[in-house]
């Protein structure tokens, strides 16, 4: 598998010394990946770059009449750099084959365009479906966290082969996420979604985590790497089990994985989410109670279980809301992600997904819209986020919002949202602004 991060602004120059190997975290998923043998990109802060072994076997190309640099992989893998938009706009077809190991890959190209953009230079986009032909488009979604960017891996036919997307952890000791889409999963998702639904990349990452990672996350309950040895246990808690190989791959004391093609390749379990599909059959080999065993395991299409079950009961069908001023709150519930439609485990924000994987009941507001007035003048663009206090007081249910609406000793009305942005209002207005978009909006 190539990773390649889109280049934003960067040039090719800057990018050319750190061309290497990349080490990374995934804190959402528990566990941290090593990508060995493997061309790779980074453009992030100078703190990180300590993660990256030069590859010296690059030469100067062209790749559709553009300048560009191609990396020799250990694995027989070309990468050309491009510091242009290659495709941006363009109606594209999601290929139906993923490139397999050893595949040849022409182009790994940066999508830039005018919507948001990062600390990195690089503009999110979001994608288009019209009618199964697909598009980058060049407006990125409002609810699009600052922090992340987005890139694409196209194979020689300039087909679509995956969606490399980064995560700043807000650490500058633990490198971004790094996450790559395959095509197969791209496609999958897409043909879900009616033509003329545009999706984000804040959603990509999670929503097409391979159904095989989770499967069998969820089959071998993995819980940590401890002693050298990947820890498992399945239904008896209090038996361990040591996982041996996968899909005739052995597993290394660092997780990871060996044999067959590659010196080292992905960790357990990304490997899967780039070459297996549903239905698929793996042999695991693990040892238990000093014995070995070898077992078949068929892979199965991973389904979100209703979190909210029992967590967030509802006498009504539709949520509740609280509007202040342009601002449009409501709890986190069942009806509200509702909203999103039969497929919101799939559509719905990324960080409110981030959520609804809490093994423990939780209860949360969000800022559900933003309406246009004269009191939310440049707060546009941060709907669907989770509201973490008013006035320095923690909320976590609309009750809480009204009650210390009551309450406000200062001038100014501060909302904290959970990702750190702030809304600042002139309390003596509220009421007024309230009045005055209720009247507007005939709410």
């Amino acid at each position: 598998m190539i990773f390649g991060l889109a280049l934003g602004s960067w040039t090719l120059a800057k990018v050319e010394s750190y061309i290497g190997v990349v080490s990374y975290h995934r804190p959402h998923a528990g566990y941290r990946t090593e990508c060995r043998n493997t061309a790779g990109v980074w453009v992030g802060r100078s703190s990180l770059l300590t993660h990256f072994r030069s590859v010296k076997n690059s030469r100067l190309t062209r790749v559709d009449g553009r300048s560009a640099r191609v990396v020799a992989g250990s694995e027989g893998y070309e990468l050309a750099l491009l510091d242009v938009d290659a495709v941006q706009n363009n109606w594209f077809t999601v290929s139906d084959v993923l490139p397999s190991a050893g595949a040849r890959l022409t182009a790994s190209a940066a999508v830039r365009g005018s919507g948001l953009q990062t600390k990195f230079g690089t503009s999110l986009l979001g994608i288009y479906n019209k009618g199964g032909r697909y598009r980058f488009d060049a407006t990125a979604p409002e609810y699009l966290d600052p922090e992340e960017q987005f890139g694409i891996v196209v194979d020689e036919g300039n087909r679509l082969a995956g969606i490399v997307c980064a995560f700043d952890e807000g650490d500058d000791d633990i490198p971004p996420t790094l996450e790559i889409v395959p095509s197969t999963l791209i496609k999958a998702f897409l043909d879900q979604c009616r033509a003329g639904t545009s999706i984000g990349p804040a959603s990509l990452p999670f929503k097409l985590q391979a159904a095989t990672n989770r499967s069998m996350r969820k089959y071998l309950n993995v819980d940590e790497i401890s002693e050298g040895s990947l820890v498992i246990g399945r239904d008896e808690p209090e038996t361990e089990e040591v996982l041996l190989s996968i899909a005739e791959h052995k597993v290394n004391a660092d997780g990871s994985l060996s044999g067959r093609d590659f010196e080292k390749a992905l960790v357990f379990p990304d490997y899967l989410a780039s070459c297996l599909s549903p239905g698929d059959s793996i042999a695991v080999t693990m040892r238990r109670d000093g014995n070995t065993y070898e077992q078949k395991v068929q892979l199965e299409p991973w389904v979100a279980r209703g979190w909210y079950g029992n967590q967030l009961p509802s006498e009504s069908p539709w949520p509740d809301f609280e509007v202040v001023a342009g601002l449009v709150f409501t709890d986190l519930s069942a009806e509200y992600l509702n909203e999103f439609g039969e497929s919101w485990r799939l559509v719905a924000p990324t960080a409110l997904m981030a959520l609804t994987g809490s093994e423990q009941s939780f209860a949360a507001v969000v800022l559900s819209e933003v309406l246009p007035d004269e009191s939310t003048v440049g707060y546009l663009g941060i709907r669907h986020s989770v509201l973490d206090t008013v006035n320095e007081t923690k909320v976590s249910s609309l009750a809480e919002l009204r009650r210390s609406l009551q309450v406000v000793p200062d001038s100014f009305t501060t909302f904290r949202l959970l990702n750190g942005l702030q809304i600042v209002m002139d309390t003596n207005s509220l009421d007024s602004s309230t009045r005055r978009v209720l009247k507007a909006y005939n709410l």
